[in-house]
């Protein structure tokens, strides 16, 4: 394997401040598609950890904006070719030492005890290099263990592009009103990521929550999360999706950046809220004809619909038309 880093900016095809979805795309379209594990840890959730342990390496998200923010080696001895900036610090039969490192690198401040991995390592802009050993200093002859490659600068979040406040929902600040037309939401969205029509009688997973009438026709926006249901050729119903690891949708669609107010409260997809109320239980959901999503628990309240996932995080958020639930 060849990997060419561009420091602060990317990792052969992968790009820091990516999405998630983004990047699990370029994993499936590798000649071979490895096994790979998606890390999340609710009690932890600052960051998204996605384990390519075949290839040895793994890469690091923002779990709040779910950015690429760290591409991690795992084993700088493997039979891995690492180009920095062009230039050749290891190959097959190479491993990455101190004295190759500063050779293709140049000087640096000299190696310390990093707080969280508690090894020696040395730094350049946008690559942390680990090695085994906490005795400083570190003879040219040390091979490195770890390697940590993360952008230059922190990322920049995302904007709120979905407000629901006050009742109103706008989009970048023009206002969508329930009851209006499909190509009202074309005209500000552009074209849908695909437009679903449920067989007659299927209720999915939005439509249970809404009542007993369910959208006859959905535009799927997957690119920014947002889901708009339509009885006849009326808007009914917005659904926001936070793409969370441990939805049976998670990789479906990104992440919507979302602000909503319920009350003196306002949640975001990155949110723990506290909602001081019992959920609502609704039997064997379905999404599609393919995916079964079983039990779901929601939060009702005027006009909206607050789903959360086992450790309190925002998972699903449904707007309603005046006087559903």
């Amino acid at each position: 394997m060849i990997l060419n880093i561009n420091p602060g900016i990317s990792v052969g095809d992968f790009v820091f401040g990516d999405d998630i979805n983004s990047i699990l795309k370029i994993i499936d379209n590798f000649d071979h598609v490895p096994s790979f594990t998606v890390n999340f840890n609710e009690a932890e959730p600052d960051k998204i950890v996605i384990n390519l342990v075949d290839l040895g390496f793994c890469l690091v998200f923002k779990a709040a904006t779910q950015q690429f923010e760290r591409f991690v080696l795992l084993d700088t001895s493997s039979s891995t070719n690492i180009r920095i900036s062009g230039k050749m610090i290891a190959g097959v039969s190479a491993n990455v030492s101190v004295s190759s490192i500063t050779n293709c690198l140049g000087p640096t401040f000299p190696p310390s005890l990093h707080e969280i991995e508690n090894k020696a390592h040395i730094k350049y802009p946008g690559v942390t290099i680990f090695f085994d050993s906490t005795n400083l200093p570190l003879s040219n002859s040390v091979n490195a263990c770890l390697m940590w490659f993360e952008p230059l600068q922190p990322l920049t979040l995302p904007s709120v592009s979905f407000k629901f406040q006050d009742g109103v929902l706008s989009h970048n600040g023009v206002v969508i009103e329930m009851g209006t037309k499909t190509d009202y939401i074309v005209g500000i969205l552009g074209d849908p990521s695909q437009v679903f029509r449920p067989p007659k009688q299927q209720y999915t997973a939005f439509n249970d929550v809404s009542g007993t009438h369910p959208c006859n026709m959905w535009l799927n926006y997957n690119e920014i999360g947002v889901d708009f249901g339509f009885k006849g050729d009326q808007l009914d119903k917005v659904v926001f999706h936070t793409n969370s690891p441990d939805d049976l949708l998670f990789g479906r669609y990104n992440r919507c950046f979302f602000s909503l107010q319920i009350g003196n409260a306002v949640l975001y997809p990155h949110t723990r809220p506290n909602l001081r109320k019992e959920p609502v239980e609704y039997e064997e959901c379905v999404f599609d004809a393919n995916i079964i999503l079983g039990k779901r628990f929601f939060y009702n309240f005027d006009r909206v619909s607050v789903e959360l996932t086992r450790g309190g995080n925002v998972r699903t958020i449904i707007i309603f038309k005046q006087g559903a639930k």
